[in-house]
This record gives C-alpha cells, structure tokens and sequence, in this order.
C-alpha cells in the first residue's frame, strides 16, 4: 500500500519538473495560491462554506479515475483498494477541513471527512454502453469529451445556480456562472497529437479564429442556463452579469491561444504562470492576448500553410 502512495508523490514530481518548476517551488506555489483563494472566497461570499465543501467532494470525484481504480484493483485486495480509495479521499479533503476549522465552520469540516471515505465505496466509473449525449456535435472534440468527463461538476454548477436563485443569492449565482466557464477553460488544457491540427487546410490565423469561434460559441451554450435564469431573477444586475461574461470569454479566448503558443508541447511555465497573474489582474490580457496569438501562429505555421 505504501508503494502506491510512493509511487502517485514520484508522478506528481516528474509532473512538477516537466512543467519546468522544482518540486519544492511547486508545492510552494500550490499551497500559497491554495490559501489565497481560499481566504478570498470567505472573505467575499456569505456561502463560502457550503461553496468550498462542494468545491472539495467536486475535486474528490474527479479523482476517481477509472485507469488508476483498476491499477489499485489489480495490485491489491478489494479490502485494501478500499482502503487506500479511502485514505486518499481524506488526504485530498484535509487542507479544505483546515480551512473550514480555520473559519470556525466546525460541523462541515467535520462531515466532510466521513463523507469523502464514503465515496470511496461508490461505484463512479461503472462500464456502460451508454454515451452522455451533448449539444456540441462532433466537431469541437475538446466540448464532446470535456462535457462527458466534466458531466458531473457541470451539473453542480447549475446546482449552485438553483439554489442562488432560490436563496437571492447574486454574489452566488456569479460564482456558478465563473465556474462554469473555468470548466469550460479546462477542456483546453491537453494538447491534440500534431495530425488532427495538421489535416485543417488553412493558414495558422484561419485555424486560430475557428478554435476561438467554437470556444465562445459552446462555452455561451453551456453556461446558457445560468446566464437565462439570473437575467431573469437579477434583472436589475444583468450588466454586470453581462461583463463577467466578457470577461470570461476573454479568458477563455487566452486559454485556447495559450494550448498552441507551445505546440506540440504541452505549455510550459512561463506562459501558464502570466496567465495566472492575469487572474489577478485581469486588464493585463489586453497584452496577454496578442503575445499568445503572436506565438500560436508561429507554432502553428509548421503545420498549417
């Protein structure tokens, strides 16, 4: 069992150093934004611990992924692959009960722990014949196979926008709107093998300009049901709804510009790290932008003509 947990500490380091950043420095890095953020969402949000309890059964769900299930499977018992499910889930759940104890949130932070070991014993990734259809056709493949990965934490970001609504949350129903597109921001995150970009016949401007055109027009119907229900129910604050969606699609519009500025690597960290500093100074992207379109078509142009 200790080998597994050994072995899981070595592929995040290999991951850490391919990125081009130590081990150390990454931890580092990890942890402060990790509080940062953290602090922020309760210093801004009356439902911070509901929202950040969610935010951690989410992250745990993701987790469970089928290749590394049946690699415990296989090496293991089924009494020690739930245990080391279980211990995992609690080890990815402690720094989110830290904070919730850290803000005096004792009953949450306390459930949250039996209830990640309890999702140890469900069966998420059941082999079915079954396909989640979705509304994006075959074309755009990084919203077909994002949609159906991300299904679940889609869906809880309409949750959270029901119960904003119901609870005349605003402030709520903006958080579910912004994490509805950082969803739609990671589809863009794994870079296509060099073929699939090399069959478009057309110039690298003309494939950039296409991959944009496609983000903005499955991210707005992805977050449709959100941004129609808060129109209506916010009505008096639809402007500044309309600018957060701006906003995101200009993130949006970065992320995807950012997936071939390294092409065919995976982006490195330089890039990654000023679009973070842009989170925090969003008017920084007016510069951002055409830096990465500038170094996208320039990778691109060795496979586009």
């Amino acid at each position: 069992m200790l080998f597994y947990f050994k072995l899981q500490f070595t592929i995040l380091n290999r991951k850490l150093t391919d990125f081009g950043v130590p081990p150390i420095v990454g931890y580092t890095l990890i942890t402060v934004i990790f509080i940062m953020a953290s602090n922020h969402l309760f210093a801004s949000q009356t439902n911070a611990p509901y929202i950040y309890t969610a935010i951690a059964l989410a992250i745990t769900f993701a987790n469970n992924d089928k290749g590394k299930n049946d690699f415990i499977k296989n090496c293991y018992t089924t009494k020690t692959y739930y245990f080391i499910k279980a211990l995992q889930n609690i080890l990815i759940c402690l720094p989110f009960a830290a904070i919730l104890l850290y803000n005096q949130t004792y009953f949450l932070a306390i459930l949250l722990i039996p209830i990640n070991c309890l999702i140890a014993f469900i069966p998420i990734n059941v082999t079915s014949t079954k396909v989640i259809p979705t509304p994006f056709g075959k074309t755009p493949f990084e919203f077909t196979v994002g949609f159906r990965k991300k299904f679940l934490p889609i869906m809880l970001t309409y949750l959270i926008a029901y119960i904003a609504i119901y609870v005349d949350n605003y402030n709520l129903g903006i958080f579910a709107l912004i994490a509805n597109f950082l969803i739609a921001i990671l589809f863009y995150n794994k870079v296509e093998n060099e073929y699939f970009v090399w069959s478009h016949s057309v110039l690298p401007k003309d494939f950039l300009i296409l991959k944009i055109k496609i983000a903005l027009t499955n991210s707005s119907l992805l977050s449709l049901p959100i941004l129609f229900f808060m129109s209506i129910f916010f009505s008096n604050q639809i402007s500044f709804l309309l600018l957060c969606v701006f906003v995101c699609h200009l993130y949006l519009v970065a992320s995807v510009l950012l997936k071939y500025s390294n092409f065919p690597n995976t982006i490195d960290f330089p890039k990654t790290l000023l679009f973070g500093i842009t989170v925090v100074f969003p008017p920084l992207l007016i510069g951002v932008i055409p830096f990465y379109y500038k170094s996208a078509t320039k990778k691109l142009s060795n496979y586009l003509k």
